[in-house]
């Protein structure tokens, strides 16, 4: 795929996401996805396959008000099979705590799919907005 292809794929990944839409998640990942929070002190381990997208949506769900998300893709880098996203979200939480974070999301893809997506943010204002 050309690096235009790679980013519109990832992005309707991020559209997907944000909208909770799981059957076009699973078509735009491969069956060993990878999703992984690198940051130790969230306590996350990674998830793999149709499981990663199951646990995405039980955070999305489980974390922010229905209808209340909103993604902006601010830069964009592609280099051949890696794409790298900053997005700037804003949500209010199911507890009606405003919800402002910055993303980098780092995703390599494989045969036209999505084979891993490493999320970058700041971890202490999520768990501070949504479990405080």
């Amino acid at each position: 795929m050309s690096n235009q292809s790679n980013l519109e794929l990832v992005k309707q990944f991020v559209d997907a996401a944000g909208q909770q839409d799981k059957e076009t998640l699973l078509t735009l990942v491969s069956d060993d996805f990878e999703w992984t929070v690198p940051a130790p002190s969230f306590g996350m381990a990674p998830n793999y396959g149709a499981a990663a997208i199951d646990a995405l949506l039980a955070v999305l769900g489980g974390s922010f008000a229905p209808g209340e998300w909103r993604s902006e893709i601010v830069r964009t880098a592609v280099d051949g099979s890696s794409v790298v996203l900053e997005v700037h979200v804003t949500a209010k939480s199911k507890t009606g705590k405003q919800y402002d974070n910055w993303y980098v999301h780092w995703f390599e893809l494989k045969d036209n799919l999505i084979t891993l997506w490493r999320e970058h943010s700041d971890t202490k204002h999520a768990m501070d907005t949504l479990m405080g």
